[in-house]
């Protein structure tokens, strides 16, 4: 009985979002019937950039109590923080870090194991011995990354498998994964 529904304007549906969601829908079902690998970077990205505005019916951020918070919270997300704030607070309870880098070191491990292997499987570069060429460096840029993120307090800095997307598409140098994020 909304807009949303089009339960009270006789089947006719009358929501700017529900217009602005099919138009993202229809640049994205164009873009794949043209074959063209961005197709769904063009359709969210665009659909995503129009709610920004807050003077729009299709806003995300409407002058609202609600719609003021998130607009908030989005500004903090896009805020550049001041180096003495990224910076981890180190604490003196050697045990508790022990037994967080320990963890770490085999969430990390396990995780960057299954993916890289999984990923060159995908690619058909790993040899009768189960090795892919390169694996020493591969798993050394994963080790350091990983250390100089947690130095700023970030979570592991790791291969994703998402990366098995780029190489579905075709890629193979890993700069689709900088360009995609």
């Amino acid at each position: 009985s909304d807009a949303y529904t089009c339960d009270v304007n006789g089947g006719v549906m009358t929501s700017p979002t529900t217009w602005i969601g099919i138009l993202g829908f229809m640049i994205i079902a164009i873009g794949l019937a043209y074959r063209c690998k961005l197709a769904f970077v063009y359709g969210i990205g665009l659909v995503t950039v129009i709610s920004w505005f807050r003077d729009t019916p299709v806003t995300y951020f409407p002058y609202t109590d609600a719609g003021n918070t998130r607009f908030n919270y989005f500004k903090k997300v896009v805020d550049i923080t001041g180096v003495d704030k990224i910076l981890t607070p180190f604490t003196k309870d050697v045990a508790g870090a022990g037994l967080a880098l320990f963890t770490m070191l085999y969430v990390d491990f396990l995780d960057t194991s299954g993916t890289l292997l999984g990923i060159t499987n995908e690619m058909g570069v790993i040899d009768n011995g189960g090795n892919f060429p390169r694996s020493r460096e591969a798993f050394s840029v994963d080790a350091l990354s990983t250390v100089f993120g947690s130095i700023f307090g970030l979570s592991p800095i790791t291969s994703y498998i998402e990366s098995g997307a780029g190489v579905e598409a075709g890629s193979k140098t890993g700069l689709t994964a900088v360009i995609c994020g």
